[in-house]
């Protein structure tokens, strides 16, 4: 187990290295401007649309109102489209440079309106 996180771990690294790729430009800068490393910058990233929300959709399921319920059951519906469409499409990142960011604000839109 170990060791595969450890080959997941390197190859994702490796991705947000790569030259040719539109975001290397984008995390090169935030990694100077911060001083974090840009593997963490970008677990962070994703890790807003996930974890607050799990979190929350947890206390939603387990309130008596079934209006927050629709909320957060609405918002993992976008998540797992979003998911999917990256999972099959890797070059939507090719396209928008400043996709993973839009992305990161979009969902933090949406849990401000939940």
């Amino acid at each position: 187990m170990a060791k595969k996180f450890s080959e997941i771990k390197e190859e994702l690294d490796k991705s947000l290295h790569d030259p040719s790729k539109p975001w290397t430009v984008i995390l090169d800068q935030a990694e100077k401007k911060t001083g974090v490393e840009r593997l963490y910058i970008f677990v962070v990233c994703n890790s807003v649309g996930f974890l607050y929300p799990a979190y929350v959709s947890m206390h939603a399921i387990e309130s008596p109102s079934k209006d927050d319920d629709t909320k957060w059951l609405t918002y993992w519906v976008v998540f797992a489209v979003f998911s999917i469409i990256e999972y099959f499409a890797d070059f939507i990142a090719g396209w928008f440079p400043l996709y993973w960011l839009i992305k990161c604000l979009f969902f933090v839109w949406l849990m401000i309106t939940n």
